[in-house]
């Protein structure tokens, strides 16, 4: 009877039956420490609960489902307002149709990396009320400006979303 992960069960899964091939030995305690402690930063990284934010990478609509799946299953006493901003070179479409049921609040934004840079016009298209920001840490500064009582911001659709809010947490906290 191990815990349950932070990460996808299959992943955890695979790196079981990896360490099991592996031959080497472990105690069944030392597995449940890891899984227990294990984690992905971007992955579903809850920081913080004033409001709470979720951190997660998801850029694609399997990963997309997954957070989904996570998300209908979190605790929440208000809504999700999502701040997304996806690469151009990724399914934006197919990935928000995993996200778009779970909120009518979502902060679009455009993404800076080189030739795979997004305007927000290029993920809004697919959600009609949305609104739109120049880059993610505007669309983020609006959701928190906001945000009202038990409501859960999620920032998600790349690393290149996730960084910039990771490091403006991160500076914040020094």
């Amino acid at each position: 009877d191990l815990a349950i992960p932070k990460m996808p069960l299959e992943n955890v899964a695979t790196a079981i039956a990896a360490l099991r091939a592996s031959g080497l030995n472990f105690t069944p305690a030392a597995l449940q420490e890891v899984i227990l402690h294990a984690n992905l930063p971007g992955r579903f990284q809850i920081i913080g609960n004033n409001p709470t934010t979720i951190l997660d990478v998801a850029h694609n609509p399997h990963a997309a489902a997954y957070l989904a799946e996570r998300l209908r299953k979190f605790p929440i006493k208000g809504n999700y307002r999502f701040v997304i901003g996806m690469l151009i070179n990724k399914d934006i479409k197919g990935t928000v149709d995993h996200l778009k049921t779970l909120s009518d609040k979502w902060y679009c934004c455009g993404v800076q990396a080189g030739p795979r840079s997004t305007k927000p016009e290029d993920v809004a298209q697919y959600l009609p009320q949305a609104q739109k920001f120049a880059d993610i840490l505007a669309g983020w500064e609006a959701a928190k400006r906001d945000v009202e009582e038990g409501d859960v911001i999620v920032v998600c659709g790349s690393f290149f979303t996730v960084a910039p809010v990771l490091n403006a947490l991160n500076s914040e906290s020094e």
